[in-house]
């Protein structure tokens, strides 16, 4: 598969989880495993999310850092 095609099929499937019934932080954590599985060389996936002036750690894969 060509690295354009993979990014069309990775994007597929991120879209997939984000339409799907999952609630939000579920769909998050599936995105980090789907990017983690995808990517080797990434040692840790994750999301920040704003909560009014901060961000705050959300669903991630990998070791803490």
């Amino acid at each position: 598969m060509t690295k354009c095609g993979k990014f069309d099929l990775l994007l597929r499937r991120i879209k997939e989880i984000a339409n799907s019934h999952l609630e939000r932080d579920e769909k998050l954590r599936s995105i980090c495993k789907l990017l983690r599985e995808n990517f080797t060389h990434f040692n840790w996936v994750g999301f920040y999310l704003a909560s009014g002036n901060e961000l705050v750690l959300g669903p991630f894969e990998g070791e803490p850092t």
